[in-house]
């Protein structure tokens, strides 16, 4: 397995500290982490999780999007759709739990920008690569 590039591993530590659940996802759409907040969340341990696609833990996990009440596709779970326009994807989401139960919940996708090369003479730097992404996911009471 290749090294894990310093702003995965910079994003991980900081997310061990949030009480917000956060998914960390590599470019390949593989789960890299899951603190402690999301595993509470989801209802499961994160033995078994790591590396795998989430597009499979979406379906795994009977991920909907609760506007539509439709399956999420490949696409929206996309770290390259992040990557196109370099920006955050906010959506509202209803799962299962490991449970059985159902959450709603607000899900906040942050695409991780590598460093690139810098020109520190130059008016402007060049964006560094898509090196993943953040899911960031907030509760929602229903009333």
């Amino acid at each position: 397995m290749p090294a894990m590039p310093i702003e995965l591993i910079l994003m991980r530590q900081w997310s061990l500290h949030l009480a917000t659940p956060v998914l960390i996802v590599d470019t390949q759409d593989h789960l890299v982490f899951l603190n402690d907040a999301a595993q509470a969340l989801i209802g499961v341990g994160a033995v078994g999780l790591l590396g795998r696609p989430l597009s499979e833990l979406a379906v795994a996990w009977g991920v909907h999007d609760h506007a539509t009440d439709l399956p999420l596709d490949d696409a929206q779970l996309a770290v390259s759709t992040l990557a196109s326009n370099r920006g955050p994807k906010h959506i509202r989401l209803r799962f299962q739990q490991a449970d059985g139960g159902q959450r709603i919940v607000d899900m906040t996708a942050l695409p991780l920008e590598g460093q690139g090369e810098r020109d520190v003479h130059a008016d402007t730097s060049p964006r560094g690569a898509i090196l993943g992404a953040a899911l960031l996911f907030w509760e929602v009471e229903e009333s």
